[in-house]
């Protein structure tokens, strides 16, 4: 999968690619059962906004959600397929704004939700890629989300994984990113909440709380790496 790849397939969610065009996407599809399942994902994503926003019990959404939707389809520097980091950003804001995560059945949806659209995060994916673990400040990525490496650890199967933090609209969540095909995919992700200072956060509720604990335990071959070992395998890309 390249950039060009996820661009074709938004494009062609949207309807915005030419008959010929689309008849060759379609060619590929057919053919490439990786480019299929990306998107399915990206459809699968596409309908849960949708339903979001038709829910029965839907607030009025906040003028600056509005704004943010708004911004991400009027800017023509920004292409198509950067629609999963944008949609990860109005996801979480929206989420909040419509008070899904007050009780422990709502949350899990919101979890499952946010977790489909982090799996094609492409902007955090380039940032864990670089960027060392560390207990205090962000990293701001693109779109301005602020993200915060943790920790790495080595995975069971031989993969890297890595706990963050990610901050967007006065919400926090923590997940766990591994590492696959030089790209990172986002395994467990649940939200958090301040807790008196900007640098502390605890989980939302007990039920998030154990998903990314639960996760790394059952999945770490080792202890965390330590920082002058998770620079060496960061300068060594991962090896």
């Amino acid at each position: 999968m390249t950039e060009q790849d996820n661009e074709l397939l938004s494009q062609y969610l949207d309807g915005e690619l030419a008959a010929p065009a689309a008849q060759s996407l379609r060619q590929r599809l057919i053919a490439e059962p990786q480019l299929r399942r990306a998107l399915e994902r990206l459809r699968a994503v596409d309908n849960r906004v949708k339903n979001a926003f038709e829910a029965p019990a839907l607030e009025a959404v906040p003028q600056h959600v509005v704004n943010m939707v708004q911004n991400a389809a009027t800017r023509p520097e920004r292409s198509s397929h950067k629609r999963a980091g944008w949609g990860l950003a109005i996801a979480a804001s929206l989420l909040v704004a419509t008070g899904l995560l007050m009780n422990p059945e709502s949350s899990q949806q919101s979890v499952d939700y946010m977790t489909t659209v982090a799996a094609q995060d492409s902007l955090l994916s380039q940032l864990l890629e670089h960027s060392a673990s560390r207990g205090e400040g962000w990293d701001t990525l693109d779109d301005g989300r602020q993200v915060r490496p943790l920790l790495s650890f080595a995975s069971m199967d031989g993969s890297w994984c890595r706990e963050y933090l990610m901050s967007n609209e006065g919400t926090t969540w923590r997940g766990v990113a591994c590492r696959t095909d030089n790209a990172w995919t986002t395994q467990v992700l649940s939200p958090e909440q301040a807790s008196g200072s900007s640098n502390e956060y605890r989980p939302a509720g007990a039920v998030s709380a154990d998903q990314v604990t639960s996760f790394i335990d059952a999945h770490a071959a080792a202890i965390a790496l330590s920082l002058k070992e998770e620079a060496s395998v960061i300068a060594s890309k991962w090896r």
